[in-house]
């Protein structure tokens, strides 16, 4: 072999050699936390434990009044040639705003409030339950994974 070959693969064979020194042995506690801060079904059923949390409540229940308040704006433009009026081009412009507000407020629907609020409480203990048996899966698949 030629001085330059063995050269390069003594360098090769010294940084590999050297790479699998500086490599720390990774316990299982270490495992899991990497684990977990990594996991995408995790940070998932977060953000839908969150939504869960925020729409639980009487607004979105439906117990309290809705109101809207509306801002409408209509502009028009329009142009007239007659040549035979005394005003052989005439343009026009117009334009307006127009505001409006309304409410809502539902005095009895047959205790759909009261339905609704629990459906909402019912979804949000359901997305926590969903939370830990994500935390728990991964958990399981990382002790599997560590120890096969």
């Amino acid at each position: 072999m030629h001085p330059i070959r063995i050269l390069v693969l003594t360098i090769v064979f010294c940084s590999n050699a050297f790479s699998l020194l500086a490599q720390e042995a990774l316990s299982l506690e270490q495992a899991i936390q990497t684990g977990l801060q990594n996991s995408y079904t995790i940070r998932i059923e977060e953000n839908d434990l969150t939504v869960a949390q925020n729409r639980n409540n009487w607004t979105i229940a439906g117990k309290y009044p809705a109101i809207n308040v509306n801002l409408s704006s209509d502009n028009g433009y329009r142009y007239q040639n007659n040549p035979i009026s005394f005003f052989t081009e005439i343009s026009s412009y117009n334009t307006g705003l127009t505001p409006s507000v309304s409410t809502n407020l539902v005095l009895f629907d047959g205790y759909r409030v009261r339905l609704t609020k629990t459906q909402l409480e019912t979804n949000e203990r359901l997305e926590s339950g969903n939370l830990a048996l994500a935390v728990e899966t991964t958990i399981q698949n990382v002790i599997n994974a560590y120890y096969q």
